[in-house]
């Protein structure tokens, strides 16, 4: 559901990611990682992972690579959980 213009939400089990900023292409991309990080670490709830690992890059101005950068900070801590 959309917000504001170019702002929208990402919902997963459980979990509501707001994407500043974001076009619909980083949005499912976004999805996608949750996705995929859920299916290699279900037991420690990816997305809020993916969500912090997202939001720091809120500010970035080229946004073409923030799904990537966001799935590999997101994986790094989620394999320093033991998950």
């Amino acid at each position: 559901m959309s917000t504001l213009e170019g702002e929208a939400t990402v919902r997963t089990e459980g979990a509501r990611i707001m994407l500043a900023r974001s076009s619909p292409h980083e949005r499912l991309e976004i999805r996608l990682v949750i996705e995929r990080l859920t299916e290699k670490f279900s037991a420690c709830h990816p997305a809020g992972h993916v969500a912090d690992s997202y939001h720091t890059f809120d500010g970035a101005r080229v946004r073409e690579f923030v799904p990537l950068l966001t799935e590999r900070r997101a994986h790094r801590e989620l394999a320093g959980t033991g998950g």
